[in-house]
């Protein structure tokens, strides 16, 4: 199966109001600011970068944090890296666990230097208490404010699993032997999509409200990209091959039929995962008191078994 067949669109509630101001606000912040911290999800680094930052800073630098790496698999985390710094997309790239209680000291080094920049440059003009002025920015949910606390040790940016948390603009002092001020950002989304898969890689890396997709339209979009980078994955996590099994039977599929040619089609994956909620015991009633899969219940467990690392830690990029 071709690379094209396995993808379709996910439905979603792209870009809400809230989104639309910040974006705004964010745009008129850059021309007060000296160079920007953009936080990304190592798992889906290339779908949660803001391709239009370069356009936005002109000519100020970025540095880019690979964050969750504790969630990602760490061979594809370290070639994306070598990639952002092979293609001088940014100032410096790092991989960073933002849980864990310090940051890499090359990353606070990097974070020094350009602020130390900004200082002699207005110190040459004469203006001694001008501070650093830095921006992070990034998709909802990356970890913004998990890595502005660290940087500022303080709980002073609000911290919770889920997007859409920062809905407000504020500047936090930085502790360093360096006069540095953060400024928080609520989660920007662009207002079209880079790729036919970037809001199924969102959606699935939790950086996209739940309340904005159907569940299932997502295990649908999502399983195939899955299926492709890490083969065979799904069936040994599920243990599955009697039911793939009996659905080549089912469907008069050839022996060989790899997993692939199953779960990239959406009519196949479809019973593939109702002979999984039977399995697991995801049923309701149906009609006439009839057991039936509960194919809601089945889509929100594989989404939080992806989120839960239960599949262990993988790349969507």
């Amino acid at each position: 199966m071709s690379e094209q067949e396995t993808k379709r669109e996910l439905h979603i509630n792209w870009y809400p109001g809230h989104i639309a101001k910040a974006e705004k606000q964010l745009k008129e912040k850059i021309k007060l600011i000296d160079f920007v911290i953009e936080v990304r999800d190592s798992r889906i680094p290339f779908a949660s970068h803001h391709r239009d930052l370069k356009e936005w800073l002109g000519t100020k630098e970025y540095i880019s944090v690979l964050n969750k790496s504790d969630l990602a698999d760490p061979k594809r985390t370290k070639i994306s890296q070598e990639t952002i710094i092979k293609d001088k997309e940014a100032y410096a790239s790092f991989i960073v666990d933002s849980r864990k209680n310090s940051l890499p000291a090359n990353f606070l080094r990097a974070v020094d230097k350009l602020a130390a920049k900004t200082t002699e440059k207005f110190k040459a003009k004469g203006i001694l208490k001008r501070p650093a002025r830095v921006m992070v920015v990034g998709y909802p949910n990356v970890g913004k404010s998990t890595i502005i606390n660290r940087l500022s040790q303080t709980k002073k940016a609000k911290v919770e699993n889920r997007p859409g948390v920062t809905q407000q603009q504020q500047w936090v002092k930085v502790k360093s032997k360096l006069d540095i001020l953060l400024l928080d950002t609520p989660g920007i989304i662009p207002q079209k999509l880079y790729s036919d898969d970037q809001a199924i890689k969102l959606a699935l890396c939790n950086c996209v409200s739940a309340k904005s997709f159907d569940p299932m339209e997502l295990v649908l979009s999502s399983m195939p990209i899955i299926e492709k980078s890490y083969p065979g994955l799904i069936r040994s996590y599920y243990k599955t091959e009697s039911e793939i099994q009996d659905l080549k039977a089912e469907y008069e599929l050839a022996e060989d039929a790899g997993d692939i040619s199953i779960v990239g089609k959406s009519e196949y994956l479809s019973v593939l995962i109702e002979k999984l909620a039977h399995k697991k015991g995801w049923i309701r009633k149906g009609t006439g008191g009839q057991a039936e899969a509960d194919m809601e219940r089945a889509a929100l467990k594989i989404i939080s078994d992806f989120r839960e690392q239960k599949f262990g830690k993988i790349n969507l990029e």
